[in-house]
């Protein structure tokens, strides 16, 4: 009897560090946060979440240790489980097929489902239990703990300080609790970075009729540096007729000032840099990796036609995160 209640056991510590392991890595820092909050509310539970506070800090700073100390508490449960469930229950038919389907099931599956939908009551549940298990065997087994952490260091960054999503940003703007000590000017920048993803180019672009633009036909070199010097912009578009749908191209103010500089001579169609275009409904966020990627500063933005609508720069995409930065075209 002792056996059998030993291997269930082995069976139910199993499904509780599987359990305990992907409730941690749901968790995300604001519901953490939520969690603690709403523990230290409740009456003689302020050491809770105290204790609470000082683990989920732990497991941020630490991730890999935990997660190397959850590998053994598995190994060393799932072990015991079929050891001494095909020792005890040999007599019954298909023994190794059953103790490895209630392994899975019950020690792998159902807790690994419930945790993900419940993260923060299983953390609740079992990460109080465990804390003592838990530095026991980094003391005892600490050589086998650091051994598994230099493996898993080729994989686990080794702080979880990973960046928030839209939705947990929100979160914790929308509860007054977290965002206390925010300053105003933080809670502006973290508001439009939560919307961020959703905003389109049309609704960051300068419009056509806002943009300065030179005409290709102008030759007079003095004029286009005066032009350029007045208009105070870096990167100005080219046209044939001095309209952006006629673009030829993107003039930066240092190409003029090399030129003027070198030869005193300038011809605009050699100067011109390429001028992408990007679709007015497109994500600032898609289009803030394809600058990254491309190396792009400047873009034209056109509708489903083909008619240019109007320029985007990257500060314009950076604005809408940090706010104002540099009006360059206006």
């Amino acid at each position: 009897m002792m056996s059998d209640g030993l291997a269930f056991a082995a069976l139910i510590g199993f499904a509780c560090s599987n359990s305990l392991e992907t409730a941690l890595l749901t968790l995300s820092f604001a519901e953490e946060k939520k969690f603690v909050k709403s523990l230290g509310r409740r009456p003689l539970s302020a050491p809770l979440a105290r204790f609470y506070t000082y683990m989920f800090a732990e497991w941020r700073k630490n991730p890999t240790y935990f997660l190397t100390v959850l590998l053994v508490f598995n190994a060393a449960f799932s072990m015991l489980w079929c050891v001494l469930g095909l020792t005890r229950f040999e007599e019954v038919p298909f023994t190794p097929l059953l103790v490895g389907v209630a392994l899975f099931l019950f020690g792998e599956l159902l807790p690994k489902l419930l945790a993900r939908r419940f993260p923060d009551k299983v953390a609740l549940l079992f990460l109080l239990p465990l804390y003592g298990p838990m530095v026991a065997l980094r003391r005892v087994l600490s050589p086998l703990v650091r051994s598994f952490e230099r493996l898993t260091n080729l994989h686990l960054p080794r702080s979880l300080a990973y960046p928030f999503t839209a939705k947990e940003i929100k979160m914790l703007l929308a509860d007054p609790e977290l965002n206390q000590d925010l300053r105003p000017r933080s809670r502006l920048i973290l508001e439009t970075m939560a919307n961020f993803s959703s905003r389109r180019v049309k609704e960051a672009m300068r419009p056509a009729k806002d943009v300065f633009a030179l005409d290709a036909r102008q030759s007079d070199m003095k004029k286009i540096v005066a032009l350029t010097a007045a208009a105070g912009y870096s990167r100005i578009p080219v046209s044939r007729d001095g309209t952006l749908d006629q673009t030829m191209g993107i003039l930066y103010a240092k190409d003029i000032l090399f030129t003027f500089a070198t030869s005193g001579l300038l011809n605009l169609q050699d100067t011109l840099r390429d001028c992408p275009a990007v679709d007015e409904n497109d994500r600032l966020g898609q289009v803030l990796r394809r600058f990254q990627r491309e190396a792009i500063h400047i873009a034209l933005v056109k509708d489903k036609s083909g008619k240019v609508k109007g320029i985007i720069s990257l500060e314009d995409i950076l604005e809408n995160i940090v706010g104002d930065i540099r009006d360059e075209y206006k």
